[in-house]
């Protein structure tokens, strides 16, 4: 009987997007964990502890420099208060960088020399109502190499120190880590039918060597951690292939879905030309089972704590429970990867909990409240958002979204 063991391996469905960024940017480049810093709270100007890390550790000297058209006369003022902002986020990342990272702001006026630095570093400037154009961006200097934020949009103000922060890791990483996608989703895109890649894989491959794994592959190698999304119908030889990637020590994200929209979208169109719809849920049968856990593929979880209002085809709005607008009462505080997350809308995602007796450490990251409950994926192929939320019944008892499961595992292949 083989073994082997595993550092990190999270079981959840696709309402955990999110969450599989976090885990894969933050946990698996720098092995420092940072996450966004809450804009809504009164430690606005205050980095978190990764962040902190990050800046007293910098391997050499860094330049940043933020380029800002600040002597524009009609800047929307929503701009005006950013700049701001990013000044002194960057300014505290120096403060705490022992003289290792410098800030210099830049006012690129048009025709000057400052602008020439501005395009010669790639920026491109955007153009105002009033045909000004303005430059707000930022560019991180080590030696020969350079990162650049080229637009800091304030709708990603949010972001701001996961941005910093993930271009701070990037100027001193040598080589990308190599991270291994097995999807049954086309997350890849289609170059053939000028189909680009997802937006989540494109913010991936910033950060990985991505390397697309098919589906029917019966070997795992090479890869610094594997990322299984939406896997259905996978033959024996691949869930093999998981079983021996995981037991020679790999790391391990997997998520899993009961109900999956692009999927149901493909089967109303295959049911028009005359062909077999898809499978809309996916599953590691074999595997969960011999990692003792209980997930029911036929089911989605909802929360009468958590609804969100959506449009039904009768034109009024209804709480609907099966997208859940989570908050800080859902996420561990002892989990680095989740201490910090303050809300995320989950989904039609599934839940599931560890068998009895498991010999593996369950930790939750993300669970529901007490008021959530279950109902059969198949009605969401044909019941609206309001028929769906009468069939809603609370279960009493939390639901686990998303875990992080330790041990020693055994090969769920026999002989």
């Amino acid at each position: 009987m083989q073994q082997g063991t595993v550092n990190s391996l999270i079981t959840t469905s696709k309402g955990i997007t999110l969450l599989v960024v976090i885990v894969v940017c933050l946990n698996i480049i720098s092995t420092r964990m940072f996450v966004r810093c809450d804009a809504t709270e009164d430690d606005i100007y205050t980095l978190t502890d990764g962040s902190r890390k990050i800046a007293e550790n910098l391997a050499g000297p860094v330049e940043a420099k933020l380029f800002f058209s600040r002597s524009l006369k009609e800047l929307p003022p929503i701009i005006k208060t950013y700049a701001t902002r990013v000044e002194e986020v960057l300014r505290e990342y120096a403060g705490m960088s022992g003289g290792q990272l410098t800030v210099e702001v830049v006012d690129p006026q048009p025709d000057s020399e400052e602008e020439e630095r501005a395009l010669a570093f790639g920026m491109k400037g955007v153009a105002l109502p009033t045909q000004d154009r303005m430059y707000f961006g930022i560019v991180f200097l080590h030696g020969e190499k350079e990162i650049m934020i080229p637009y800091l949009d304030p709708r990603r103000e949010e972001f701001l120190e996961y941005d910093v922060s993930e271009a701070l890791v990037q100027l001193f990483q040598e080589q990308k880590p190599k991270l291994g996608l097995l999807s049954s989703l086309p997350m890849m895109g289609n170059p053939m039918a000028q189909e680009q890649p997802w937006v989540i894989t494109q913010y991936l491959q910033r950060n990985y060597e991505l390397q697309n794994i098919p589906s029917d592959t019966d070997n795992i190698t090479g890869v610094d951690v594997l990322l299984v999304v939406h896997p259905k119908n996978l033959a024996d030889k691949t869930q093999y292939a998981i079983d021996q990637y995981l037991l020679k020590g790999g790391k391990l994200i997997v998520a899993v879905d009961p109900m999956s929209r692009f999927d149901l979208g493909q089967a109303s169109q295959m049911q028009m030309m005359g062909g077999q719809p898809p499978k809309t849920s996916s599953d590691l049968p074999k595997l969960f089972t011999a990692w003792n856990l209980d997930y029911n593929s036929s089911q989605m979880v909802g929360d009468a704590n958590f609804t969100t209002n959506v449009g039904t085809n009768q034109g009024y709005r209804v709480a609907y429970p099966f997208y859940m607008s989570m908050d800080e009462r859902s996420f561990s505080e002892q989990a680095v990867v989740t201490a910090q997350m303050r809300q995320m809308l989950y989904a039609e995602g599934g839940a599931f909990t560890a068998k009895p007796d498991s010999p593996y450490t369950f930790e939750p990251l993300i669970e529901t409240s007490e008021e959530s409950g279950f109902v059969g994926t198949q009605m969401a192929a044909y019941m609206g958002p309001d028929a769906m939320a009468k069939e809603f019944k609370p279960g009493g008892q939390k639901r686990t979204l998303a875990a992080l499961v330790r041990g020693k595992f055994k090969t769920a292949f026999q002989g």
